[in-house]
Parts: structure tokens; sequence; C-alpha cells
């Protein structure tokens, strides 16, 4: 399965944050979604979309505030915007 643009960027917005926040993929699994690792592998691998759920209790893992993951997926967009223009 092949994702959209906006679900592509969200899904690397969640990686990004989480990284950010020193945590890894295994931990967002098991702790923050109460799921198996591959979950989170299949996202991370852009095979899958997060759900509105899923972004929720990520961000509420990671102590942040949904929005700011959705605001990351904005500024991958407008940095690989630029990119493509340069």
């Amino acid at each position: 399965m092949r994702l959209d643009e906006t679900s592509t960027r969200i899904n690397r917005a969640v990686r990004a944050e989480a990284a950010r926040c020193g945590v890894d993929g295994k931990t967002l699994a098991t702790k923050a979604l109460q799921r198996e690792p591959k979950y989170i592998y299949d996202r991370f691998n852009l095979q899958r979309p997060f759900s509105t759920k899923d972004i929720a209790k990520i961000a509420s893992y990671l102590g942040i505030d949904a929005t700011d993951i959705f605001r990351s997926a904005s500024f991958d967009k407008e940095i690989h915007s630029q990119e493509v223009a340069a």
C-alpha cells in the first residue's frame, strides 16, 4: 500500500518527534500504543498510516500536543518543497 503525501509526512513527523524526545519505535509501540513493535515498523517504513487516535496517544506519551506533530509534518512539506525548487 502506497501512502498519500499527507500520510507520509505525518508518519515522518511522528518518527522525527519521537527521535527528538529520545524515544525509539519499539517503546512507542509497546508503551504509548500497547501494540507489537511491527505496528510502528510498518508506519515508520511508510507502509501504513497512523490513525488520529494513534497520534493523540503518541503525542501524549511524548509530552507534546498532537498539533505539534501536524506542525512538524507541515514543516517537512515546506523544507522538501524548497529542496525541489532549488
